[in-house]
């Protein structure tokens, strides 16, 4: 009789305590304790805990074991529905920031969600995943695609390669204009502070390398392509002056810096000291074309009337003591400063022209004196024939 009551009283207390816990609602089943749930654990620390434990000592778990803690089965079945619009139907989790059921506050929310993305074979052949975000008091939108192929979308649900950027609809915001910049992707310094020790005047570097093989190799990562952005001046930290760089690596070499675009907006080729130029290049440069536009007058003045050329006596005294054309820079300037292409050019067209004069004036020098040349020879004919004359009488 006591095992009896025993019994009964064991009965109603869980009876009452499983009550306590689970209810029903029409289909619906919830819980109704207060505290966490743990599954796999009696000392869940979040509102949901699931754990397996042992998985190092059991022999079925391996380095490519995937323990499924949590599955989230497709509502889905059969094929294409007639709703499929050709985006995917989603399933997963959704994350909601406001504590209540309004269906509109649904769609306010951070969601994970699988994703079919092939509705012509079924909801289960191309499965790929979706994460949502909301902006304030709007419905969720995709930011970001893990597609079954794993490439990677960020504002695009349909990336062609392994990563893919999108900001859509740039005309249509009112923010972007003809000087807007959109940072699609930002790639930090991970330096800090300023000038470390190490510190050797070239800029520390950082940005996107690209392996030319497939491994780890810290001997092939030095093998490389790279482009980078490269601090310039160490004595004020990383952040003040910021160049890009441009790696690549001869064959089974370590990669180098190439070509370099300055903080000021100059480009180095082969040099990273453009020495304040636009445009410094180390070694040969080969064009079909070169056009230079100077901000100085092109030297036709020197065909003016009124212009007055150096004389030719005057010309030579310089040369004899400066051992170079009036204009032109000296050899030892040449060697210290290299050559300056359009003063040069200018100098050289200059020159000629009064040189041009010159000729042009010596020219006409001697037709004069040719022609008074000429009325003297035949003068002297005319006294020679009379001359002539009289010594035949």
């Amino acid at each position: 009789m006591r095992i009896s009551h025993l019994l009964a009283l064991c009965l109603s207390f869980c009876t009452s305590f499983v009550n306590a816990q689970w209810l029903s609602n029409g289909d619906l089943i919830y819980n109704s304790n207060s505290g966490n749930v743990g599954i796999g654990t009696n000392h869940p620390v979040g509102r949901f805990q699931v754990l397996k434990k042992n998985v190092w000592g059991d022999p079925s778990s391996t380095s490519t074991t995937i323990d499924n803690m949590l599955i989230l089965q497709a509502p889905y079945q059969g094929t294409v529905p007639a709703s499929y619009n050709g985006t995917g139907y989603k399933w997963g989790l959704q994350f909601w920031g406001k504590n209540d059921s309004d269906v509109s506050d649904q769609y306010k929310s951070g969601a994970v969600y699988a994703v079919s993305e092939d509705g012509e074979y079924g909801f289960n052949r191309a499965i790929g995943l979706a994460f949502h975000t909301s902006p304030y008091d709007a419905a969720s939108l995709e930011q970001l695609r893990i597609t079954s192929k794993g490439n990677v979308g960020i504002g695009t649900d349909h990336p062609t390669g392994r990563l893919q950027v999108l900001k859509s609809n740039v005309w249509g915001d009112p923010s972007s204009t003809s000087t807007s910049i959109d940072n699609l992707i930002i790639l930090q310094t991970p330096y800090q502070g300023t000038t470390p020790v190490s510190y050797n005047g070239t800029g520390y570097k950082w940005g996107i390398q690209f392996w030319g093989k497939n491994d780890a190799s810290q001997s092939d990562q030095e093998k490389s392509g790279g482009i980078y952005a490269v601090s310039e001046d160490g004595n004020y930290g990383f952040n003040r002056a910021v160049g890009l760089v441009f790696h690549t690596t001869a064959l089974d070499a370590t990669s180098a810096e190439r070509f370099r675009i300055t903080s000021a907006g100059n480009v180095g080729i082969g040099t990273a000291d453009t020495k304040g130029y636009k445009l410094a290049v180390a070694g040969n440069a080969v064009a079909e074309s070169i056009t230079v536009k100077t901000q100085n007058t092109w030297p036709d003045y020197v065909f003016d009337k009124d212009y007055k050329a150096l004389s030719l006596t005057d010309l030579s005294t310089y040369i004899a003591k400066n051992k170079h054309l009036p204009g032109m820079p000296s050899s030892q300037e040449i060697e210290k400063n290299g050559q300056n292409l359009g003063h040069i050019n200018l100098t050289l067209v200059k020159n000629l022209e009064e040189l041009t004069l010159h000729l042009i004036e010596e020219n006409k020098s001697l037709r004069a004196q040719q022609d008074r040349m000429a009325i003297q020879d035949d003068k002297i004919e005319k006294l020679q024939a009379a001359l002539e004359k009289l010594l035949a009488r």
